[in-house]
């Protein structure tokens, strides 16, 4: 059975730190409305946030790694908030 290795925005680590779950699991990134809303953010701040994520998910697939990943688009159009995405996740995997 696979394990779900969830990453939030601010645990980009090298991919060394990882390595030792790469075999046994999925890992599962969201962007979040609520986290570029729930403060008043400078726009470039959150673009330079989700730019760094989505870098860090070609980083993480460039290097074989098993990712589900759901953009701001997908999320906004799809969940109503994070937790409704993480569930989805979870269910696509059981």
């Amino acid at each position: 059975m696979k394990e779900a290795f969830l990453i939030l925005g601010n645990q980009l680590f090298d991919k060394k730190y990882l390595s030792s779950f790469k075999k046994n699991s999925i890992f599962f990134m969201q962007e979040d409305m609520g986290l570029c809303t729930y403060f008043k953010h400078h726009k470039q701040k959150i673009y330079y946030f989700l730019g760094c994520m989505r870098e860090y998910r070609e980083y993480l697939k460039k290097n074989n790694f098993n990712i589900t990943y759901i953009d701001l688009e997908k999320n906004i159009k799809e969940f109503k908030d994070y937790f409704e995405g993480l569930y989805f996740f979870i269910k696509k995997i059981i």
